[in-house]
């Protein structure tokens, strides 16, 4: 099939044509109210990007693949569409891909079967008796197992296997709801009893208490909560997102951030993006200097610079566009009690919400709800606002700890605990 779409676009005139064809099979399982549901579902589809010899690339999509479709398709791109006498970026689609072993697919997962679910329900169910008005208000668990492969007219052809388990729970308690969730590759990773426990300590932390000590100037935030920052703050990172130019202080001289696509085991990992481009742990900011942002094919081409590796399509849109695989801040050799003690007093945060972006210069202001703590003791729970930018964020961190935590959403994205400086304005706003 893949020779007969190759065969189709040199007939339809173009000179370049690519192929990205990704089939999935997925179950999902889901306890709401006590009804209980199955869903599952296999699709296939085939994206192609197609380039005349200059101008922009054309493409479609197909779920039912047969010559006859894809001759239709290639018809219609060329009659809608007439290239300009601009240069395109088709001669960079690489050639060859090297082999890289990952361990990223679990083999045991047909075996992963109705039985193995209700295990993990019985877990949390058992999880929860020591923890008394903790309650699951919504259990959903799925499993995906994607097969990618990747092949264009300059020769490339290759293909690899990923599965993902993710396991989400909605917890009440009293007027409170928190929704938690792991995303693994392996099933024996997934944990139920973690999620009940940082559940319990999340929803323990929630208050309409605001009377915080005026006189903290430092929070610590947790991995979760921290996460939450660089993910909101992530497309800084990207080719034509502002990043600095290389070799810039733009941060703490504590702050490494990282891309990487090959760690094992991590539901971000790839062996090469949806481009075919490999790569491998890539700094974007090294001790405090802004080193390079990720980008696609097209985005580099723009700002003739090499790809990244870091071109992946999504649901909404055929062609790939810059998205990050494991993203992350680099952990030390500090422990939270080395952070709390720096810190003297202040608050550890343990749950932020975005409640308005768009500030002046880029600026966020941040729900957060945490405890205060004075030494390494825990007190009070607290809630109030933090403020802070990219900018400020980056530069205001004084440590950062060991206890690297990954969370999934979009992409797979870590954070360990980060102790920052600030100071709490007229408003009761801490300001970073």
């Amino acid at each position: 099939m893949i020779e007969a779409v190759f065969e189709a676009g040199v007939k339809s005139g173009f000179s370049v044509t690519e192929t990205f064809q990704e089939k999935t099979d997925r179950k999902e399982y889901e306890s709401f109210g006590g009804l209980e549901s199955v869903h599952q579902a296999e699709t296939d589809r085939l994206i192609v990007r197609a380039f005349w010899d200059t101008g922009d690339p054309v493409g479609f999509v197909l779920s039912a693949i047969d010559q006859k479709n894809i001759g239709r398709s290639f018809s219609q791109i060329r009659s809608l569409v007439k290239p300009d006498r601009k240069k395109n970026f088709a001669h960079l689609l690489p050639r060859e891909i090297q082999k890289t072993p990952l361990d990223i697919c679990d083999h045991s997962f047909a075996n992963v079967r109705d039985e193995r679910v209700r295990e993990m329900g019985e877990r949390v169910n058992e999880a929860l008796i020591s923890l008394p008005g903790l309650k699951v208000a919504r259990f959903s668990f799925s499993k995906t197992l994607r097969k990618v492969q990747i092949a264009n007219s300059h020769g490339l052809l290759a293909k690899y296997k990923k599965s993902l388990f993710c396991l989400s729970l909605t917890f009440s308690l009293r007027d409170n709801l928190v929704e938690l969730g792991e995303t693994r590759i392996f099933v024996d990773q997934i944990n139920p009893e973690r999620l009940v426990s940082r559940a319990f300590n999340l929803i323990g932390s929630i208050t309409e208490n605001q009377r915080v000590e005026a006189r903290s100037e430092s929070i610590i935030l947790s991995p979760e909560a921290s996460a939450l920052v660089l993910r909101e703050f992530s497309d800084h990172l990207k080719m034509g997102g502002g990043l600095a130019k290389r070799n810039e202080m733009v941060a703490s001289d504590k702050l490494n951030v990282v891309d990487h696509p090959l760690l094992g085991q991590l539901s971000g990992s790839v062996p090469f993006d949806d481009e075919g481009v490999q790569s491998g742990e890539k700094y974007l900011i090294n001790k405090g200097y802004s080193i390079a942002p990720i980008s696609d094919i097209r985005t580099a081409f723009a700002h003739r610079k090499n790809s990244s590796g870091n071109g992946f399509r999504d649901e909404r849109g055929i062609f790939p566009a810059i998205q990050f695989s494991n993203l992350f801040i680099k952990p030390t050799s500090f422990s939270l009690g080395h952070l709390m003690r720096e810190a003297r007093r202040g608050i550890l945060v343990s749950l932020l919400k975005v409640k308005e972006s768009g500030w002046g210069q880029g600026a966020y202001l941040f729900s957060a709800h945490g405890f205060q703590f004075q030494n390494e003791e825990i007190g009070e729970p607290v809630h109030f606002y933090l403020r802070t930018s990219f900018p400020t964020f980056a530069v205001r961190i004084e440590k950062i700890s060991k206890e690297l935590r990954f969370f999934h959403a979009r992409f797979n994205i870590g954070s360990p605990y980060v102790l920052i400086r600030g100071k709490f304005n007229s408003e009761k706003i801490f300001c970073v």
